[in-house]
């Protein structure tokens, strides 16, 4: 830093300011503490900012400033490698849990060598070049220790071993209300304490969930009111079809149907019509080449054309495109209408910083007034300036109805983001190569279905039900039901019929299966394939397997020098040396540590796992630091771009009579 400080002295003014401390990287607030109106800022940093403002935040405040931030491209001189665990922290014995392990790389190392442990025992051991290693492992009763250890030379050996905690809990108790035998008995019985009864009691205070099996809804419309607080208050409900149920046992317009996550109709001819905003990202940040060859601007252009060939003529159809400012390129209107809009999307071009809120504002303000369903479809690679003012605008536009579906562009899209914005739109997140799945949701349906079996489609990958999950099954039968707007539709028939629909009811989680219990229509669900599809879906019911226990003490796995927060439940307040408790309900308590050591650590009980400071978990440099320093006019310089600099400060500041200084920002850690 000291040879360019001097290089830039002899053309222009420097004042330097250091960002970040040994443990925190707060860059964004530097920034925002040595930006000034006209001025020009080099950051020397990897951009990985972990505390304090964020710096798409920051971006959108030097524009106002008429400020440039620019940056420059390390080099790494030292190798440095980190590994992180992720997976389940609660589960129950008896089903193969997941366990992803993520190791990032810096500098000239090309291989590691991995090995994980399970309370001692190796399940994993290899050198490899990959980002990504999975393993699965079933657990038994109370808490288990997971090590990952990277067993390299490199610079900081504190990132080089990670510890996760998993609790695995006692079996829940689950209520299988059935008028037959049934084969899911069976397969429920390995994993949950199953109560078989024909009739629902008034009490449901001692199940963790109800599974209701091919029910006609005489039997369960005077039960409505006992089972709408009892899902309110945590607990699940799971409703399996058949020839007794859903259109075929008189749920439609019943007190009961209104505790489902669909309705009983024919899918996408109910309840008014389909309005749809496509929205196109055409920012800066889609120049970059995303998938195969292409760039992202053509490879965004192509979905929003293939959408909009896929889509009924009597669907409502408008066009946003978005940079900083959002662009009604058309208007809503029948898709039987539309002339000229597929000539009008090839030839959008693309440029400017990127402000996601915009475009989802825009689509919120033209569904509005729309009668029917109401939907967004937003193409982008998810690069915005401003991360939380477009989620909250994403959720915004849930809370009014509209369901938010985000289609990903190939490898330089922020996955993150764009999950997040489909999960306020209680909508799905599609990666590139799932866009064809839409046809689906807004297609025209198969009508021909006349004595086949149907294959079993994964619509919506990223629930905890579908994450990772393959149903190599076919059906022969389903109920006919469509699913209601503030529902997540998962599972579909190869015909786009659903399958597996969820919703959340006030705390608890209701999940409607329409089609059988395996004993005429389903069979092959049970395989031992695809019999995952129904453990999960009883354990997304269930939710927190520990709700239901009368004691218990809960606390997450954290970071050096993070608080955790120390949950109880019990009938008097908890005692333990040097913590203080708060009250937080009837017999609820909570408190917080700040742990100083690594490892695991043991309180009132309970287990959890103590990591490296954050600092050391993100290795190498921002992916995102380019777009955030162009989306202000900046540029990214290497180390012996020296005179460019200054060609581009001197440049720069022909955009005011003020003279500017130049900033060095420096992040040494």
């Amino acid at each position: 830093m000291d040879r360019i400080k001097k290089q830039l002295e002899k053309e222009i003014g420097v004042q330097v300011a250091f960002a970040g401390t040994a443990y925190s990287s707060a860059i964004g607030d530097a920034v925002l503490d040595n930006m000034k109106e006209n001025e020009n800022l080099l950051l020397i940093t990897d951009g990985n900012n972990n505390v304090g403002s964020d710096l798409g935040d920051v971006a959108l405040y030097a524009n106002r400033l008429n400020a440039t931030i620019n940056s420059l491209l390390l080099s790494p001189d030292k190798n440095d490698a980190s590994v992180k665990v992720f997976g389940p922290s609660k589960t129950v014995a008896g089903i193969d849990n997941q366990f992803r392990i993520e190791v990032d790389k810096v500098g000239k190392l090309t291989e590691v060598k991995v090995v994980v442990t399970v309370d001692g025992e190796t399940v994993l051991d290899e050198t490899t070049g990959e980002s990504v290693l999975t393993f699965s492992k079933q657990l038994t009763d109370g808490y288990h220790e997971i090590v990952a250890n990277i067993r390299t030379k490199d610079h900081f050996s504190q990132n080089n071993v990670f510890y996760k905690t998993v609790k695995v809990v006692p079996k829940p108790n689950i209520l299988f209300l059935t008028e037959k035998s049934s084969p899911l008995v069976q397969l429920l019985k390995q994993l949950y304490n199953v109560t078989v009864a024909n009739s629902l009691n008034k009490d449901l205070s001692a199940y963790s969930a109800v599974l209701v099996n091919d029910f006609a809804v005489k039997k369960l419309n005077d039960k409505v009111t006992d089972l709408t607080s009892y899902i309110s208050e945590g607990n699940g409900l799971v409703v399996v079809g058949g020839k007794n149920s859903y259109d075929l046992g008189n749920y439609k317009d019943s007190r009961f149907e209104t505790l489902l996550p669909v309705y009983v109709a024919t899918p996408g001819k109910s309840k008014g019509d389909q309005n749809i905003v496509v929205v196109v990202d055409v920012s800066g940040s889609t120049s970059q080449t995303t998938y195969k060859d292409y760039k992202g601007i053509d490879v965004q252009k192509a979905i929003a054309l293939d959408i909009i060939k896929d889509l009924k003529f009597d669907n409502k159809l408008a066009v946003v495109a978005f940079n900083t400012n959002a662009y009604e390129i058309d208007s809503m209107s029948y898709v039987s209408e539309k002339t000229d809009l597929e000539e009008t999307v090839r030839t959008l071009t693309n440029g400017g910083g990127t402000l996601a809120e915009t475009a989802f504002i825009m689509a919120n303000q033209i569904l509005r007034n729309t009668k029917g369903n109401k939907n967004i479809i937003f193409i982008s690679d998810g690069v915005t300036q401003r991360i939380t003012p477009a989620l909250e605008a994403a959720k915004n536009a849930g809370a009014n109805g509209i369901k938010i579906y985000t289609v990903g562009v190939g490898k330089t899209t922020n996955e993150d983001f764009m999950k997040k914005a489909a999960f306020y739109g209680t909508g799905i997140y599609f990666k590139i190569t799932q866009a064809e799945k839409i046809k689906i949701l807004f297609g025209d349906e198969d009508d021909d279905t006349g004595g086949k079996d149907f294959g079993v489609v994964l619509l919506n990958e990223n629930h905890f039900i579908t994450r990772g999950l393959d149903v190599p099954a076919t059906i022969k039968g389903y109920n006919t039901i469509t699913p209601k707007s503030s529902a997540n539709l998962l599972i579909t028939t190869s015909g786009a019929d659903p399958l597996l629909t969820v919703w959340r009811f006030g705390l608890g989680r209701v999940v409607a299966l329409s089609t059988d219990d395996g004993s005429v229509w389903a069979g092959s669900l049970l395989s031992r394939d695809s019999s995952k599809l129904i453990s999960r879906t009883i354990n997304y019911a269930v939710g927190d397997p520990d709700r239901n226990n009368k004691n218990f003490v809960d606390i997450s796995d954290t970071h050096l020098n993070q608080s955790t927060v120390l949950t109880v439940r019990s009938e008097k307040m908890p005692v333990s040396a040097g913590m203080t408790f708060y009250k937080k309900s009837e017999d609820m308590f909570e408190s917080a540590i700040t742990p100083s050591s690594l490892g695991f650590q043991d309180i009132l009980g309970a287990k959890f796992a103590v990591n490296y400071n954050v600092e050391f978990g993100d290795v190498g440099m921002n992916k995102e630091l380019k777009n955030i320093v162009e989306s202000t006019n900046g540029r990214t310089f290497v180390e012996d771009q020296v005179d460019e600099i200054i060609e581009t400060i001197k440049a720069n500041s022909v955009r005011t009579i003020n003279k500017k200084r130049y900033v060095i920002s420096w992040s040494p850690y």
